[in-house]
């Protein structure tokens, strides 16, 4: 599916369009459906009988993602209510930013041509607009037609293990679609138009306040990873093992993605570091501290792209040290049953290559969080105070945050406690849910240690200089 979230507040809003279906589109459209598809048989020496092109709606596409989800959410959010709830509102921001897409179950290739007009405008790219972009992008489409039928990808997908696993195998798809795609356009010379369309995901439009603009390269980054890295790791595999390699990316996916990163570890799953620390068990009891019935949780691991976005406000060389630096991470984020959104929970551990390191991450968090108090003095959503305190614990160095921000209507209060002890670094942060600061620093100081304690050899992993953050 050639997918992207819009990185605007309009996204969030449910926009149904209805595409201008004359005659003559639609002929032109499926004379350019079926170009694609023979195109792509030729390459990849497969039959894709009966695969349609038509248009759709926006009304359409929620429908058909809300119902082709329900597997993949009902891995991530335990509560049935909650995943209904997650999945309809994720259908709803996804479909008004959907160029095309292929429907598995239908086995179409579906055109929302208003979202492409919109697109055009919103990102400045009016070469999308054109016949050549709608062909190129159609041949990415008909990939996946291609793929399923080989693979019957859709329903592996459905029976990933997690969260991690479903980011691992959406890269291998698009990225495979993107792979594949770059190829016979190269070959139809429709490069030019390729690239224009490839330039369109991930790409944010001109906002002014820094952290709305942070806030949409997140969101941007969230899907786009898929189709830039994951096309660069099927691109490492298939010229080290060939199409057998990227058969057996489909077939047996990998489940982090983190090996997105190191197509090695998939060539040689042996190069894979083994994991040191467990951070399962930590974020599990801290979880539990908090009260895990009352909470909606999920889990998932920070893409190199996503650490780019979060740490945008900071300089570009401390943001390439961090990602340098950190071995591997995980994310829990709590959201409160009862009223979701109302109250958050999150919490980051970090494993860096040293304690130097983890120090640095903590005092790179404490100028990021700084960097947030001067960027939101002002706009809708701004913060309106803030603390900080440093925290000397045995055995580990930190900080202490505070902030009010306000928007229209009422005010919440955040804390953050960020500790790093050994080569661990974890990040603690409660949104509009009163915890003590006694109690929250408590909390992050046993997850630090539960965590660091977990590693083999764990003595060892601590050095014996422990220098001051930021040094």
């Amino acid at each position: 599916m050639f997918e992207r979230i819009r990185p605007t507040l309009a996204a969030l809003l449910l926009a149904v369009s209805v595409p201008a279906q004359t005659d003559d589109a639609l002929a032109a459209l499926k004379a350019a459906g079926a170009k694609a598809i023979a195109a792509v048989e030729k390459e990849l020496d497969v039959k894709l009988d009966g695969v349609g092109v038509r248009f759709t709606t926006t009304e359409e596409l929620i429908e058909i993602f809300d119902k082709e989800l329900v597997p993949q959410f009902a891995i991530q959010f335990s509560d049935p209510d909650e995943a209904d709830r997650q999945r309809r509102m994720f259908a709803e921001s996804m479909a008004p930013a959907v160029m095309a897409k292929f429907d598995t179950t239908a086995k179409e290739i579906l055109v929302e041509q208003d979202n492409i007009e919109d697109l055009a405008d919103q990102l400045d790219i009016p070469e999308l607009r054109t016949p050549e972009c709608l062909q190129a992008i159609l041949v990415h489409e008909a990939v996946h037609a291609a793929s399923e039928a080989k693979f019957s990808w859709s329903k592996r997908l459905s029976k990933c293990r997690d969260a991690d696993a479903i980011l691992a195998y959406n890269a291998v798809i698009e990225g495979h679609a993107q792979h594949v795609a770059r190829r016979i356009c190269k070959k139809r010379g429709w490069t030019g138009a390729f690239e224009k369309f490839t330039s369109s995901v991930g790409k944010v439009p001109e906002i002014e306040n820094a952290i709305a603009r942070q806030l949409a390269r997140m969101n941007a980054v969230s899907f786009s990873w898929a189709y830039h890295d994951g096309e660069r790791f099927v691109a490492a595999i298939a010229e080290e093992g060939g199409e057998k390699a990227v058969a057996r990316a489909y077939t047996e996916p990998p489940t982090s993605p983190s090996v997105i990163f190191h197509p090695e570890w998939f060539l040689d799953p042996s190069k894979q570091p083994k994991l040191e620390f467990d951070f399962a068990t930590g974020l599990a009891e801290l979880a539990k501290a908090f009260g895990a019935d009352d909470w909606t949780e999920s889990r998932t691991t920070l893409t190199p792209p996503q650490f780019d976005a979060a740490f945008a406000l900071l300089p570009k060389e401390d943001v390439e040290r961090i990602k340098k630096q950190t071995r591997s991470n995980r994310v829990l984020v709590l959201n409160w049953t009862a009223q979701p959104g109302e109250k958050l929970i999150a919490a980051g551990v970090y494993e860096l290559d040293s304690y130097t390191e983890a120090a640095y991450f903590v005092a790179a968090e404490e100028r990021l969080l700084r960097a947030k108090d001067e960027a939101m003095a002002k706009g809708m959503t701004r913060i309106t105070s803030s603390t900080y305190a440093p925290l000397q614990l045995e055995g580990s160095l930190g900080t202490h945050a505070t902030k009010k921000v306000a928007f229209p209507g009422g005010s919440v209060d955040v804390a953050v406690v960020v500790l790093a002890r050994g080569r661990i670094a974890v990040e603690l942060m409660v949104s509009n849910h009163d915890v003590e600061r006694d109690r929250l620093v408590s909390l992050a100081a046993k997850l630090l240690e539960t965590i660091e304690t977990s590693a083999t050899g764990a003595d060892e992993a601590k050095e014996e200089a422990k220098p001051e953050a930021g040094k």
